[in-house]
Parts: structure tokens; sequence; C-alpha cells
């Protein structure tokens, strides 16, 4: 909604090195939900230099730019190193592409982001069919790289049973 399918069209599969991915952003979701804490979107958070994840790179204009800053309320900026998808995952390349891009993140301290929320259904299962449409090695790796809110909890557990409920005592279990 707030960029043009001609930028969308610009994507590019990419890996971010240094973060991690996890279903830790508080939204306020509109429709009513079967639990209250059920509000989970997606978020990053920052570990070391040789964790990664893998999403879309789209380059933007400066008044879309503009827009998604605007839009994307408690999301601060952070600079990440990303590379091509492909050859990312070629250690056997010896000079992979590496760019400067930024990612939207809520800071683990904000408001924002919390350690005792699930995924919120809907966009979760958006969330797989978009991390699916792009094949089966990119929809593992997306698995195995996306968290529940403790940031420890695999986002498969979830997958297995969506009850689990991360606002009990032993987080995501």
């Amino acid at each position: 909604k707030t960029i043009s399918q001609t930028t969308i069209d610009t994507y590019r599969l990419a890996v971010a090195y240094g973060f991690q991915r996890a279903f830790n952003y508080k939204a306020s979701p509109s429709k009513k939900l079967s639990r209250q804490n059920d509000v989970a979107m997606l978020n990053l958070f920052i570990t070391n230099l040789f964790d990664t994840v893998n999403g879309v790179l789209i380059w933007v204009t400066h008044d879309e730019f503009k827009k998604l800053v605007q839009r994307e309320k408690g999301y601060h900026l952070k600079p990440v190193i990303v590379s091509d998808w492909e050859q990312g995952l070629k250690l056997e390349i010896s000079q992979t592409n590496f760019w400067l891009a930024y990612v939207f993140m809520a800071p683990s301290d904000s408001s924002y982001s919390h350690p005792r929320i699930n995924p919120y259904p809907p966009y979760a299962n958006e969330a797989l069919l978009g991390a699916e449409r792009y094949g089966d090695i990119f929809f593992t790796f997306w698995l195995e790289t996306t968290f529940l809110a403790d940031l420890i909890t695999p986002f498969s557990a979830w997958m297995e049973n969506p009850q689990i409920d991360c606002n009990q005592e032993t987080l995501c279990k």
C-alpha cells in the first residue's frame, strides 16, 4: 500500500548478516483475537555477524522511503550488510557482492517489542506463504532463522502447535 508495484518489481532475494528474525513486534490488529496476546508480527534482533536471515531487498524512491518511515511505527532504521541470496549461500564464491541496506527493527527495550506475545495467526500465515513463494531452499532457511518472541523457540514449533503460549512462565514451550 505504501510503495508502487514498479518498486516492488525491483526486489531481489538477499541474505542479511548479524540478525535473527522473531515474532516479537507488538501490533494492534483490527480483527478480534481468540487470545489477547496473539499480536506478534515479525521483527529483527541483532545477534553476531555470523547469524544470517534471508529476505527481500527492494530499492525505494525517496518519496516511498518517507512514506515507509511514517507508516512503520515503533521501528528504528538499522544499517545491515546484505548479499545476493544465492551468493550468500555458496561459500566457494570468492567475491560475494555486499551492499549496505537498511532494515526496520523495534529495539528489545521499546514498548513495541515484547517477549511474551504469540504470532498473530493471519499475519503469520501470510508470512509463511510469502517465504514459500521463493522456493523450498529459501523457505527452509526462513523457517530455520525465525523464532518466537522469547528469541529461542523456533517458529516451526508454533506451526506444529499454534496454541503455544509465550505468555506462560515457561516461555513459548
